[in-house]
């Protein structure tokens, strides 16, 4: 029996994703920083994966030009939007870009007449096949794109890692063909998301363990000692005010001043809405010291990146998290 070429090219792209969030991750988890270099190396597997797909399907040039506006348009995460000024001024990446962008848009267009124009039903039960399916599967990823692009700077996907990340997987996994599923959970076409939108639902699923992990681990550690530490013993551990500056946490205990000088200590529950620079932390921890504290709440920071990343293993087990949502609901 002979080895389906597109079987090889959907789990090349599935390793590709694995492995690129695997090293993000850690850098994340070590740093809460990942390099542009990171995600403009793995582009490239990514675009030579989806040059293979278009190349197996005989697509035609109106979808190459289509696929190189996606790359384009998903760029802006690492390099921003091109503007009119900076491509005045001649600026090189701009320009090439920009060129990119013309191109995708003219190959979107190009492909209206030979596969925009189907029924909204066939759409939406999956009635469509071949390229016509392909070119409206490229339309989706760019509202993908889109949605994941506004998710991060609307502070809903709140590291620009994340966003990034997403973003590559939209590009490796453009539509559930791409995915090497073991035991798909059948899914209403109409109600499945996108690879990239349900492995951040399937890597959300385990934001879910958190607060089980933490609750144990305060109450291991004696944390809980009064009424008010049951209340935050779900999300936020105690640990000593000398390793605030050495890991990744948010300072909840803080001393704050009365109307009449008077100064206390009190525990937030919520973690700032903007972190403080290390200049302001050094401070918070200072001040802290003066008033003989010794022991802290800290809220955790959960790098997204690493959920997502062993959020693959339920995605090429089950497929679309919206499968399980229905098993659940039925």
């Amino acid at each position: 029996m002979g080895i389906e070429p597109n079987s090889v090219i959907g789990w090349a792209r599935i390793i590709t994703i694995f492995l690129c969030f695997a090293w993000a991750a850690w850098l994340d988890h070590l740093e809460r920083r990942v390099p542009n270099q990171h995600w403009l190396t793995w582009s490239q597997p990514a675009a030579f994966l989806m040059l293979m797909e278009l190349i197996i399907a005989k697509a035609d040039i109106s979808l190459y030009m289509f696929a190189a506006g996606l790359f384009a348009l998903a760029s802006i995460s690492v390099i921003g939007r091109p503007t009119i000024r900076d491509i005045m001024q001649g600026n090189r990446l701009d320009v090439i870009v920009s060129i990119w962008y013309v191109v995708g848009i003219i190959g979107l267009l190009l492909g209206i007449p030979k596969y925009g124009i189907v029924e909204p039903a066939d759409l939406l039960l999956g009635n469509i096949d071949g390229l016509t399916l392909l070119w409206w599967q490229f339309v989706v990823v760019i509202f993908v794109l889109i949605i994941i692009d506004l998710g991060w700077r609307f502070r809903l996907i709140h590291g620009g890692a994340d966003a990034k990340a997403l973003m590559l997987v939209a590009l490796t996994l453009p539509h559930w063909e791409t995915v090497p599923v073991l035991y798909e959970i059948q899914t209403d076409t109409a109600l499945g998301l996108p690879p990239a939108i349900s492995i951040l639902m399937w890597g959300g699923l385990a934001f879910l363990l958190i607060p089980i992990f933490t609750t144990v681990e305060n109450i291991v550690k004696g944390n809980i000692k009064s009424a008010n530490d049951i209340i935050r013993m779900f999300h936020t551990v105690r640990i000593p005010l000398d390793e605030v500056m050495t890991r990744h946490v948010w300072l909840l205990t803080t001393v704050i001043e009365s109307a009449d000088g008077e100064k206390s200590v009190t525990h937030n529950l919520k973690a700032p809405r903007k972190t403080p620079s290390d200049e302001q932390l050094q401070k918070q921890v200072d001040e802290l010291k003066s008033m003989g504290i010794d022991s802290v709440w800290v809220s955790r920071k959960f790098p997204l990146l690493v959920f997502l990343w062993p959020a693959i293993i339920p995605m090429i087990i089950w497929g679309d998290f919206m499968g399980l949502v229905a098993i659940l609901v039925a």
